[in-house]
């Protein structure tokens, strides 16, 4: 047998290392444990189940990857952080491949800071236990709450609402096929609509239909005698600066009076 080299089990006690002086740097076998010590002190201990250490762990080297967790498709995989025995927060991915970021403690934020001079550090974004979101606004009051100038290069569009009255309040509806008509001051997306009553005492259907460019593309009832109903769904939904829009009632039961509608959509910039 080479020096140095042996085969098969071989069984030792604790191993301590022979140019340590003190003899406090060593290796400590337990039961179903190893305890990696310095000064005497355990700096890492080894478990079925668990690696504890009391150290920063430093990686070094050239590699790109410093650290790789890896997981099963339907599996959750975690860096918790805990304070007094109790988890605080924790980054993950999901099974559903989601990237988590997530504060459990109650009342809490989470906070992204940078150091825009040297020595100086500004809390960037923040986001509140309640959702609200708070670009250089620690506090923010608002769902968005951005503190400075907002520059945008992309494309934004703009929610909104047309508001119309109709039939005159206090007469029972018509049928009618032209009851209010305006022309887009621009290209739009049409998303929804609600309607309105003042008064539906005899059951059936009122029934709105809205047209756009020559197009039908909502037609909504307010049944039995119900007196709000609305919907989001839109066929031939995208119209064009200068097309016309039209509501018209093509169903109403006796004694509806005071219909109301308001027409969702989203300006569409140019």
């Amino acid at each position: 047998m080479a020096f140095k080299y042996s085969k098969g089990n071989r069984k030792f006690g604790d191993i301590t290392a022979e140019g340590d002086a003190q003899g406090d740097t060593l290796i400590d076998f337990e039961e179903d444990q190893i305890d990696f010590q310095t000064s005497g002190s355990v700096r890492m201990r080894i478990e079925n189940d668990t690696i504890t250490t009391t150290l920063p762990i430093h990686i070094s080297g050239s590699a790109i990857e410093g650290l790789r967790l890896a997981k099963g498709a339907s599996d959750y995989r975690a860096i918790v952080f805990e304070v007094d025995g109790a988890d605080n927060a924790n980054i993950s991915v999901s099974n559903a491949e989601n990237f988590v970021i997530q504060n459990e403690m109650n009342g809490k934020d989470i906070q992204f800071w940078v150091n825009p001079t040297a020595g100086s550090s500004v809390q960037a974004m923040t986001i509140k236990e309640d959702g609200k979101v708070g670009v250089n606004e620690t506090d923010p009051s608002q769902v968005l709450d951005v503190g400075g100038h907002i520059n945008v290069s992309g494309t934004v569009y703009h929610e909104d609402f047309l508001m119309a009255e109709l039939s005159i309040p206090g007469l029972d509806l018509q049928t009618d096929t032209n009851a209010f008509t305006f022309n887009c001051p621009y290209s739009l997306d049409v998303e929804g609509l609600q309607l309105f009553l003042d008064q539906h005492t005899t059951s059936g259907d009122v029934t709105v239909t809205v047209s756009g460019g020559g197009n039908t593309m909502i037609t909504l009832s307010l049944t039995g005698t119900n007196t709000s109903a609305q919907t989001t769904t839109v066929s031939n939904a995208s119209l064009n600066g200068g097309d016309q829009v039209t509501f018209a009632i093509t169903a109403t039961p006796a004694n509806a009076q005071g219909l109301r509608a308001n027409l969702q959509f989203r300006r569409v910039p140019e």
